[in-house]
């Protein structure tokens, strides 16, 4: 974390953020009883073979689960992907992997 913006450098090369300037990561909007995020794509990570993303979910921050979960839009900028809301509270993370 270059900047000190408590953004992790592999984060920042996956939404295509700057390392050298402090960022803000993209959050939750209320949809009717869903919610939604908008992830930004990186060009580079995007083409990048060794990256890959995924969200974990979980009800206490302690145990984490990886639900399968597409997104409901995407285009070369941006994929968009609705959670459902309703149930118990809960947490999700968007973890970006560099293999």
């Amino acid at each position: 974390d270059f900047d000190l913006d408590g953004v992790l450098n592999v984060m920042e090369y996956a939404l295509g953020l700057s390392p050298t300037q402090a960022s803000v990561l993209p959050g939750l909007v209320k949809v009717g009883s869903n919610f939604q995020l908008t992830i930004p794509k990186a060009p580079a990570a995007t083409l990048d073979p060794g990256m890959s993303y995924k969200f974990q979910t979980s009800t206490d921050l302690i145990n984490w689960s990886t639900p399968l979960l597409a997104p409901t839009s995407q285009n070369s900028s941006q994929a968009v992907f609705l959670l459902p809301g309703g149930g118990p509270r809960g947490f999700v993370r968007f973890v970006p992997v560099y293999n």
